[in-house]
Parts: C-alpha cells; structure tokens; sequence
C-alpha cells in the first residue's frame, strides 16, 4: 500500500466543479505547493453541485448534519454497472430521507428521474429534516395540489411556503427548477441572506475543496466535549464521499476539518495507522491541507480511498476501521 503526505498552503474554495478543476491541477503540482482560490462563497444561483446545493441553506441558527446526492450522476452510474451501484443509497439517513422524500413524490405526483440533486438536511439538536430538490417539476400541477389540500399560504424569505396540514407537517416550496420540503413548519432553512448560506463558512468552503465532484456526501458536524467516546476533540466536521471518474473507476474519500494545526498532524498520524498493512486500503493516499488559523480558515485532512478491481460494491470507505477511528477523534 503508498501512503503519501503532502501538506499544501489553501485558501477558501468555492463552487464544486470549479474546484474540482482547480484540485486536479493542484494534484499534478505536489511539489511545487498549491493554492486554491476562486471567488465569492455567495455566487450559486447558476451553479450547480455541492457548493449551489450548499448555498441555497441557511447557516443560522443551527447546527446541520448534511447529506447531498447528485441523483442524475447516480442514475447514469447505475446503468452503466447495475451490480455495483444498485444497492448503494445515498448519505446519511437514507431510510428516512427515502420515507419522507418517497411520500412527497407520491402525494405530488413527482417523477424521480426529474431529480437532478438531492440534499438533505438534519438538526442533531432537534427534530428538524428538510428536503431540498433541484430538477425539472410541473411546478404549476404541484401548487393545484397544495392549493387542493387547503394548505395556509405565507411569503417567507422572498418565496411562496405552503404550510403543513393535518396529514402533513411539512412545509413546502416549489418552482419549475426547485422543490424544499421541511419539517416542522415554520422552520427556516432556506433561501438565506447574503454572506448566511452554509457555503459561506469558511469550514465548509474548505470540505467543497476538498471534496471535488463527489456523487454523494454526508457532511457531520462533531461537538466537543459532550461525551469524550464519540469524538469531537480533534475534528469540527468530518465528511465521506464518493468520487467517480467512470462507472470502473471510483474511490471513497474523506475530509476531516481539523481544530487546529496540531489536530490535523494528529488526525493523519492516526489514520496512517489504521491504513498501514489493511489490503483493504491498498493505494490509499493521506493529504493534510494547510489551513490558515489567523484567517480563520481550518486545515482539512484528505483521504482518498480507491475501490479494487475486485470490490463488487460502490462505499467500502463506510466500513471498516477507518471510519471508526476518524469518529472517536
């Protein structure tokens, strides 16, 4: 197995598939030193992938878990090799995402193939779930329903809610291109005000950089201190993903955001541990990220986990004693 360490000085990146760009360049210039930059956090209403998917969310009050799926990319995947990615389900909460989401496509006549991407979103503090859809909806048959179903309609953040009924506790949002769904009612996640959308925090900047064009992404926020067994110490955020050059060519990556410079070394010293002499991990690379604390930007451990030519599943990286070594952290 290589295990490689390169430590690179970086600067808050921006939408997804610019990045993405932007990184594979910086990954032909290890040795020369890389820096990503591109321009506002608030630029998404053209944009597609995780950064736009991260700008339409409000960054107040709370605290999200976040799970982000590139639907088409996955449909397309799926075609060209059934047998690897049919039984993978997206980040995280996926019976309950496929719950609530499968009971909105029912009730509202929404063809899931018009489903461009996913992103769900979880309070770990409360009972907050919301759904946010991009595609292409029959947006004017949707609000017949609503308007059948007698919701309460109010202008909230610029947008048209149709309020939860008695069978429904969800607020609703829908256009020709997006369709939200959130629950309780009355509960803002959306639509945020400029410089307010999750996309805006620097940490977040930082794991879209580090991420590249991930298919699917779960995004956990970790709390220090609650309980010292469920981690925290070290990490702020930790994300898993998954990448995809090609149907045969993929790879399960994560990026941890570190507290500190200190925490980061930590964090790959400990997961060079657990990938040492595992076959499991053969071809794994390690990449610590260099933040810059006096900006107030976090530095990012980045390990890229390809799958064999022998894996018959997509998503090894979910199991295993990496990912139970980085959550004790």
């Amino acid at each position: 197995m290589s295990i490689s360490f390169d430590r690179r000085r970086r600067t808050a990146g921006a939408p997804a598939r610019r990045s993405a760009a932007v990184a594979a360049v910086c990954g032909l210039l290890l040795t020369t030193g890389c820096s990503l930059t591109s321009g506002s956090g608030s630029d998404f209403e053209d944009a597609s992938g995780l950064s736009a998917a991260l700008g339409k969310v409000s960054s107040e009050p709370g605290t999200w878990s976040v799970g982000y799926t590139d639907s088409a990319r996955l449909r397309e995947l799926t075609k060209q090799a059934p047998e690897r990615f049919a039984d993978f389900r997206p980040f995280p909460d996926s019976e309950f995402a496929t719950e609530l989401s499968g009971s909105a496509v029912s009730r509202y006549r929404i063809d899931p193939d018009q489903v461009e991407e996913r992103l769900w979103i979880q309070s770990p503090d409360s009972p907050l779930m919301a759904g946010y859809w991009r595609g292409a909806f029959d947006s004017e048959s949707i609000i017949k329903k609503l308007k059948a179903e007698g919701r309460p309609e109010r202008e909230q953040d610029g947008a048209t809610v149709w309020s939860g009924d008695e069978d429904s506790q969800n607020d609703y949002t829908v256009s020709d291109q997006e369709f939200t769904h959130v629950r309780p009612v009355g509960t803002r996640v959306f639509h945020p005000a400029d410089g307010k959308a999750l996309a805006d925090k620097a940490e977040y900047r930082q794991l879209v950089a580090c991420l590249g064009d991930v298919y699917s992404v779960s995004i956990e926020p970790r709390q220090s201190g609650i309980d010292p067994r469920r981690g925290g110490k070290e990490l702020s955020h930790l994300a898993i993903g998954q990448l995809a050059r090609s149907a045969d060519d993929t790879s399960g990556v994560v990026c941890a955001v570190a507290r500190s410079e200190k925490s980061a070394l930590k964090v790959s010293e400990t997961v060079k541990a657990v990938l040492e002499g595992q076959s499991q991990y053969a071809g794994s690379e390690v990449t610590v990220l260099e933040g810059d604390e006096g900006e107030g930007q976090p530095s990012v451990v980045k390990v890229t986990v390809p799958d064999n030519p022998d894996d018959r599943k997509v998503g090894k990286i979910m199991r295993g004693p990496l990912l139970t070594a980085l959550l004790k952290l």
